[in-house]
């Protein structure tokens, strides 16, 4: 398998959630992405639920007692179809799969915007908003699964709010454009915009004042401002859900959301 690939899932058949198209990454053999395709069909699976191409072949080379494979490879040996009923006699236990559109990524294990570095590289930590006086909760890795959304991502643009709506209730926040490198949560696309605490002045990164800018690679998570789906009018938290990227945070964040 390549290192890192997109493709398109096709899932049908039995008595679950993970039903109809998504776009899936993958990268290191795990799922980072998951993108829902389908239309009036809102479910948001887990990571864990969505299946990389190594684990259909390994489904697929199974041979479970009493069970029925149905394995479908293409040219280059990668899986196109996969049909499993372990057990035959039951009802709504099987799981089908279609894979289409299948697209090498290459290997990027330190991602960056082509052009960019990141202007925060070494930080660790919270983003400078003011402190925890206000928050209405406590931060702690476990309680990312709370969070509507979390993702790794790197800033590629600031904009102006997607969460405010023309009345007395707008934050003037801006809306942050991220390239999504791992999505925890409130499965996303490969970018995503969502409403952060501004980046701060002066604009120098020296300045410990200074929270982010284009490309800075933080940890986001929050809540749909308004309800709704998870990335409907997105704003970031702050009191420590949204922070500088770290490898063992991103871990625990991972942990913590898959439950």
């Amino acid at each position: 398998m390549p290192p890192a690939y997109r493709f398109v899932l096709t899932s049908s058949c039995g008595e679950r959630g993970l039903l109809g198209d998504y776009g899936v990454t993958v990268r290191d053999d795990r799922v980072t992405v998951v993108e829902n395709l389908n239309k009036g069909y809102p479910y948001e699976p887990r990571l864990a639920e969505v299946p990389t191409l190594t684990d259909l072949a390994l489904m697929g080379e199974s041979e479970p007692e009493g069970g029925v494979v149905d394995y479908v490879v293409d040219d280059d040996g990668l899986p196109r179809s996969l049909t499993l009923d372990p057990l035959p006699d039951a009802v709504d236990d099987e799981e089908c799969y279609v894979v289409s559109d299948v697209q090498p990524l290459g290997d990027r294990p330190e991602p960056q915007p082509q052009g960019q570095h990141s202007p925060t590289a070494g930080r660790r930590g919270p983003l400078p908003d003011g402190g925890a006086a206000s928050c209405v909760e406590e931060y702690t890795p476990g309680a990312i699964a709370g969070r509507a959304f979390a993702f790794d991502g790197i800033v590629t643009a600031i904009g102006s709010s997607v969460s405010d709506r023309g009345d007395e209730a707008d934050l003037d926040l801006p809306g942050v454009t991220f390239e999504v490198l791992e999505s925890f949560s409130g499965s996303q696309g490969d970018t995503v915009t969502v409403d952060l605490q501004p980046p701060t002045w002066p604009a120098d990164p020296s300045d410990p004042l200074y929270a982010y800018g284009v490309g800075s690679r933080l940890l986001v998570s929050g809540e749909a401002r308004w309800g709704g789906s998870p990335l409907q009018r997105p704003i970031a938290w702050g009191c420590g859900f949204t922070r500088y990227f770290d490898r063992d945070t991103a871990d625990r964040w991972r942990n913590a959301a898959a439950g």
